[in-house]
C-alpha cells in the first residue's frame, strides 16, 4: 500500500508535513514490511499520536510546575518541579537524566544524558540506549551517520527511518 498526501491530509496531517513525509514513508515502510493496509493504518496512527499529526519531531519538554507533578511524579518534588518549569534543559536531565545514587535510566550514563538523548523522531525514541541500538541499525544498513554523536540527526534526516525501527523493534 502506498502512502500519499491525500491519505495524511485526511489523517489531519498538515500539506507541508504530508508532502515532506510521503516520499521517505513509502521509500522506508515497505522494506520493513509495513505494507499492508492494516500495517500502514496502525503505524501512521501511531506515528500521528507521537508527533502530533507529524508536525513535531522533537518531544516538547516545555512544561509547567503542575504538569511535571502529573507526568514525572517519580522525578520531581514540588521544589523541583517550580524551579525546573519552562526549562526544557532541566527538565530533561531530570526526567531522563542519570540520577545520583540511581543506576542507569534509559541507558543514559550522566544527568546531561536526559536532554541530550530526549524524544525525537516521528516516534519519539528517547535515551541513550536507543539511541546507540538505532545507531547499530543504521550502520548495519552501510549507513556511516552517527546519531548517538550528532542526536538532531533523529528528527531531521531519521525521523521516519528511527520510527520504523522503534516500531518493529
Amino acid at each position: 500500500m502506498r502512502v500519499t498526501t491525500q491519505l495524511l491530509s485526511a489523517m489531519g496531517v498538515d500539506a507541508t508535513d504530508a508532502e515532506r513525509y510521503v516520499k521517505p514513508l513509502n521509500d522506508v515502510l515497505p522494506e520493513f514490511g509495513i505494507d499492508t493496509s492494516l500495517r500502514v493504518a496502525h503505524f501512521l496512527s501511531q506515528v500521528c499520536v507521537e508527533s502530533i499529526r507529524m508536525s513535531r519531531t522533537e518531544e516538547n519538554l516545555n512544561y509547567s510546575a503542575k504538569r511535571l507533578r502529573q507526568v514525572f511524579p517519580r522525578y520531581f518534588t514540588e521544589a523541583q518541579a517550580r524551579e525546573a518549569a519552562g526549562d526544557p534543559v532541566k527538565v530533561g536531565n531530570r526526567a531522563y537524566g542519570k540520577l545520583p545514587g540511581q543506576r542507569n535510566r534509559l541507558g543514559n550514563r550522566t544527568f546531561e544524558d536526559g536532554y541530550k538523548y530526549r524524544g525525537r523522531g516521528l516516534i519519539q525514541l528517547t535515551g541513550l540506549a536507543n539511541y546507540n541500538a538505532f545507531n547499530t541499525f543504521l550502520h548495519d544498513a552501510g549507513i556511516a551517520d552517527d546519531v548517538v554523536a550528532n542526536p538532531d540527526l533523529v528528527k531531521t534526516k531519521y525521523a521516519v527511518h528511527s520510527a520504523v525501527w522503534f516500531w518493529q523493534t
